[in-house]
């Protein structure tokens, strides 16, 4: 499945500075300027998460420039890749795209 660059904020680190290291870390580009979109906020209750998994997703946009690469090792992406909004329909995506959408057209 195909997602936008996220994860984790560590414990101590500002959301902003989780931003642009997990971005670096999974699209070896670095972030100079970003603006916040909004939160998504998703509980899901599956067979992994008997109890529920309240997750909270702080979602920015920021330009790019580059052909993005992973730089992670032994971490959760295996590719990284411009994909055109357009093309967007003929990837299996997760919630998280559809929501990151949304927030960026309220705002145009």
């Amino acid at each position: 499945m195909w997602t936008l660059p996220g994860g984790g904020v560590q414990w101590g680190e500002h959301p902003e500075e989780a931003l642009a290291r997990e971005v670096c870390e999974e699209t070896g580009l670095n972030i100079n300027a970003f603006d916040f979109l909004g939160i998504d906020s998703r509980v899901y209750r599956d067979s992994r998460y008997p109890d529920g998994l309240h997750v909270i997703r702080m979602i920015y946009r920021t330009p790019l420039q580059g052909d993005p690469h992973v730089t992670e090792v032994d971490g959760s992406v295996d590719e990284a890749r411009w994909v055109p909004l357009t093309g967007l329909d003929e990837l299996p995506t997760v919630g998280l795209v559809g929501a990151a959408l949304r927030l960026a057209n309220a705002t145009n």
